[in-house]
């Protein structure tokens, strides 16, 4: 999971160094395995406003005059088919670095003067997975709604100047999969109560409950939840949306498809939109696919289908490989006006099953197969409705579809305060090991030495004594446990009686020989 430094102090008052707290991270149980500071060794990238643009004859050239905030604008020769007047783009001015420490030096192109370049994000350091598609064999173009002028830094637009934690997340941790989960961890280790909002979404359009007919296998999924938005226009996200999905290693696509890789990425709950249009009959089925059929996903590549694999339908034809892609039947399209949400659990033996069965892990995939939170299924797609309704003024239709809606209660573990000192080897008061509790957000109920520990359905991997033991242990902090010797029966040398006997019978018996 690749953890925004910047989006982090969404939740916490963060004044530590990052690389300083990527370490107090790491010993204190999630490994950081790097920290990446995008902007590190670039330097002179600003906004540049292409004045304008010609052809050059006979070449893939365009020369160009860019405006870059000086008093002349630069005369700067560009190879790139995307180029043209009126855009916002970077430029690496004179004596620039770039990607590979290469250096951006003024120069003639086909006898004509260069003053610097015009770049992709791919030759600033961006990977080319998460290069939006109309980027990706061009320069980058801000959209209209970016901040920038000509002249400043690109670092702050484009979420370079950001830290990005590497967590380095084993199965049993999958809480720290999300934003949140990894802004509680972060909030227990710094001693703060890390700012969760709750979602207040306003319902405008008329109930549609009815119109669909959903059948739910709930031993498949057994919560699975469905909202319709009306009037959506298909367009890019907004800029802040789209630096935080790059940032965490997800390619933009549109802005419904973003909302709720944005939303997975928030609260840890995977997502998927279909176009309203593929449910025209009003039927919906999630069930086990049929011998035989087929379906061809968003990435275009056509699967098989196992008996084994869930998938959701249009109470005929599979529409989805449920809990790992989309199919491109049910795709949203420029010309989507209707969308339906989804946001559900699904068996996460089968939904690992089915990843590796038709080689194609994702994002989804990855966290249902290690667990997710049964608490943030509503949240998840109330969030969706709301982004979507501010930043497209989409309508929110009224009402969910609960079609499968199983309840988890939260796991509550008794123990001893002495149980978790006597295997720590520690002497923490009761006082300090109940604020240790309420740091990581678990309620106690002590009565003496006795405590009931109240855990939250988001640490899905606390369920006995023992797993709260490590819990103490890591926030009080390994290095102030006492290193002391193992305690072990004593074992005294030397022969039995019987051998001490034997033995010195022998020695008469020799002597006497």
């Amino acid at each position: 999971m690749l953890v925004s430094y910047n989006w982090l102090q969404d939740f916490l008052n963060l004044d530590q160094e990052p690389h300083a707290l990527a370490e107090k991270i790491t010993r204190t149980g999630v490994e950081i395995a790097d920290v990446k500071h995008p902007e590190e060794g670039l330097k002179k990238l600003v906004v540049g406003k292409v004045l304008d643009c010609k052809a050059v004859e006979g070449t893939h050239l365009h020369l160009t005059h860019v405006d870059v905030g000086e008093d002349e604008p630069l005369q700067i020769v560009c190879g790139a088919p995307n180029v043209d007047a009126g855009e916002l783009v970077i430029v690496a001015l004179h004596g620039a670095r770039i990607a590979g420490n290469e250096k951006i030096k003024k120069g003639k192109i086909r006898g004509m003067e260069s003053y610097g370049m015009i770049c992709g994000l791919q030759e600033i350091g961006f990977n080319d997975s998460v290069v939006p598609e109309e980027f990706a064999d061009g320069i980058y173009v801000f959209p209209e709604d970016a901040d920038v002028k000509p002249g400043q830094d690109v670092y702050e637009a484009l979420g370079m100047d950001d830290y990005i934690l590497d967590f380095d997340i084993t199965p049993n941790r999958a809480d720290t999969l999300s934003m949140e989960g990894a802004a509680y961890e972060v909030g227990a280790i710094v001693d703060q109560k890390p700012k969760i909002e709750d979602v207040v979404l306003k319902e405008d359009g008329p109930d549609w409950t009815d119109s669909l007919d959903v059948k739910v296998d709930k031993k498949l999924a057994p919560k699975f939840y469905l909202r319709k938005l009306t009037g959506v226009k298909i367009q890019d996200s907004p800029l802040w949306m789209q630096r935080r999905l790059w940032n965490a290693g997800i390619r933009p696509i549109n802005n419904v498809v973003d909302v709720t890789n944005y939303v997975m990425l928030l609260t840890g709950q995977p997502m998927h939109a279909y176009d309203a249009k593929t449910f025209a009959n009003g039927k919906l089925e999630v069930r086990l696919a049929n011998k035989g059929e087929k379906l061809t996903l968003l990435n275009e590549k056509e699967v098989e289908l196992d008996p084994k694999d869930i998938v959701i339908t249009d109470g005929e034809k599979p529409v989805m490989m449920a809990g790992v892609m989309g199919g491109l039947n049910s795709e949203i399209t420029s010309e989507t006006t209707d969308v339906i949400l989804e946001s559900a659990i699904f068996d996460p033996t089968l939904v690992r099953k089915a990843a590796l069965r038709h080689a194609n892990r994702t994002e989804a995939s990855s966290r249902y197969e290690k667990g997710t939170n049964w608490d943030a299924t509503e949240k998840a797609i109330n969030m969706a409705a709301l982004l979507l309704r501010n930043d497209v003024s989409a309508t929110v239709d009224e009402g969910i579809i609960k079609a499968a809606d199983t309840k988890r209660e939260p796991v509550v573990v008794k123990t001893t305060i002495s149980y978790i000192n006597k295997v720590l080897g520690s002497e923490i008061s009761p006082e300090d090991m109940l604020k240790i509790f309420d740091r990581l957000g678990f309620p106690v109920d002590r009565d003496g030495d006795d405590i009931t520990v109240h855990v939250p359905n988001r640490r899905w991997d606390i369920s006995i004594p023992a797993d709260l033991v490590e819990e103490v242990g890591r926030i009080y902090g390994y290095d102030n446990l006492k290193s002391t010797q193992p305690l072990l029966a004593e074992t005294h040398g030397g022969y039995s009686e019987k051998e001490e006997m034997m033995r010195r019978m022998k020695l008469l018996l020799k002597a006497k020989a």
